[in-house]
């Protein structure tokens, strides 16, 4: 078994980010896999999310509105 030095608090993120069902090794598996399937390149995770939200918000609110129209027994133009 070999080790990886780093500083305590670079190790107390990674302990923290492990989940509970994974070894040391599979999560290190996994962030290799992960950053060899981006190219290396950083994913802002938030901006996805953002980019989904804003697809998504205005056919939820539709989807919300003819709902309740629909609940109250309104006519509603699909």
């Amino acid at each position: 078994m070999s080790s990886i030095s780093v500083d305590r608090q670079t190790k107390s993120e990674f302990d923290e980010l492990k989940p509970e069902d994974m070894t040391h090794d599979e999560f290190v598996q996994e962030l290799l896999a992960a950053y060899k399937r981006d190219n290396g390149e950083i994913v802002d995770i938030d901006s996805i999310v953002d980019d989904i939200e804003k697809k998504v918000a205005a056919n939820v609110e539709l989807a919300a509105y003819r709902g309740v129209q629909d609940a109250l027994g309104k006519d509603v133009k699909r």
